[in-house]
């Protein structure tokens, strides 16, 4: 698979996030927070794993 290809998962972050009605409800609460606020979070730990993964198969050697 050429390098390029892998760009595309960049797209799984940015996509996500604006599917508001997957996460626009208060349950379940993890330590008091809704889902919304740690769904949120979970978004920004997805996109930092998906640009790690990312960087590593497009790097050049």
């Amino acid at each position: 698979m050429s390098r390029k290809r892998w760009y595309w998962l960049l797209v799984i972050p940015a996509v996500v996030p604006l599917l508001v009605p997957l996460y626009d409800r208060v349950g379940p609460t993890v330590y008091g927070f809704p889902f919304y606020y740690w769904g949120q979070l979970a978004f920004v730990a997805l996109a930092m794993l998906t640009m790690t993964v990312v960087r590593v198969l497009t790097r050049r050697r």
